[in-house]
């Protein structure tokens, strides 16, 4: 292409993150940068996703900083892939940071910290979240139900999972009938 915009570089850059080729998209954001052409949140999110994808925790810090240097946040899509990241990287203090300094949270960014911590043998923080979440008076989904029950499941909470299952079942049944 004789003209590369914004566009044109996520294309190729996603493309290549989300086929599992993270080093080529990495030299394609390096030579994104070097034309003078600025990421945006769709280029961050891809590495960002790619690199959760196969546990690149270097490669993700590097574009966390690049986040950071650049003034691309707040965006809750860049700051949920952060959170994301980082707990599927097995990171969880800098997940929990991430997660804590989004100027707001929503059900996925809830359902990224909650499933880190429970993939991560801490099914009892993944309660606490939870709960946490509960008190935001943000209607759960079918999402952060799996990522709870998954958490007890992981962690071998069986008598609380069983809790929420019951739980969750009759709310959501409760609410299909309004």
């Amino acid at each position: 292409m004789s003209r590369r915009d914004v566009v044109s570089w996520n294309a190729i850059v996603s493309g290549h993150a989300q086929n599992g080729h993270l080093c080529k998209a990495l030299l394609l954001f390096n030579e994104m940068r070097k034309t003078r052409q600025r990421p945006d949140s769709i280029t961050v999110v891809s590495l960002l996703q790619a690199c959760a994808s196969i546990g690149a925790l270097h490669q993700g810090k590097w574009i966390h900083n690049f986040v950071t240097k650049s003034c691309l946040g707040p965006c809750i899509l860049i700051d949920t892939a952060l959170v994301d990241m980082y707990s599927k990287c097995g990171d969880l203090g800098s997940a929990h940071k991430c997660f804590d300094r989004m100027p707001q949270q929503d059900l996925v960014s809830w359902s990224s910290i909650i499933a880190g911590y429970g993939s991560h043998g801490k099914g009892e923080t993944a309660l606490r979240m939870y709960s946490d979440f509960l008190h935001t008076g943000i209607q759960p989904n079918h999402v952060i139900y799996l990522s709870i029950l998954s958490a007890c499941s992981h962690n071998g909470l069986v008598d609380q999972g069983l809790s929420f299952f019951h739980s969750m079942t009759k709310d959501f049944r409760d609410r299909t009938k309004t």
